[in-house]
This record gives structure tokens, sequence and C-alpha cells, in this order.
């Protein structure tokens, strides 16, 4: 989020996008897309790392070597798709 834009980041090229993350977040496909933070929504395919941060946060690395942080608020939600995604792989 980068309000009052949102920023797509796509095959290493940024996109602003003039909608709010939550109504973004509505139209993605929910077994592929999670929001992780109150500022960030990622694609599970593009996690390669997971690392807990043992206060109920989680680091995770992506494919492109960017680095982010899963907030409490949204780790359940995050670890069930993401296990998810790993036992269909």
């Amino acid at each position: 989020a980068n309000s009052p834009y949102v920023n797509i980041f796509h095959n290493q090229k940024k996109y602003l996008h003039s909608e709010t993350l939550k109504s973004l977040e509505k139209k993605l496909n929910a077994q592929l897309f999670v929001r992780i933070h109150k500022s960030h929504i990622v694609n599970v395919t593009k996690i390669s790392s997971l690392q807990s941060r043992k206060n109920g946060d989680y680091d995770i690395t992506l494919s492109d070597s960017t680095s982010l942080r899963v907030s409490r608020n949204y780790a359940k939600k995050f670890k069930e798709i993401f296990e998810h995604h790993l036992a269909i792989k």
C-alpha cells in the first residue's frame, strides 16, 4: 500500500494502481494471494522461504530475494494458505 495508491510488483516492474488493498484483495484468487501485513499481499507461489520470529510474526523471502514480514494478525490465515499450497505443489 502506498496511499492513495497500491504498488503492484510483477516481473521486476512496479505499477501504481488506484484501488485500496482491501478492495484488490477481494478480487484476487484467495488460494494464490494472501494478505500478510496491513501493507502487503503476496502470491504464495513466489515464496521461497519462511522463518519464524518466535513472537507470532514470520519473515518470508520471495523468489526475487525480497524479504517481508508476516504480522501475527495475518499469520494464521497465511499459514493455512501457504501450507495448502505446499501440500498440492
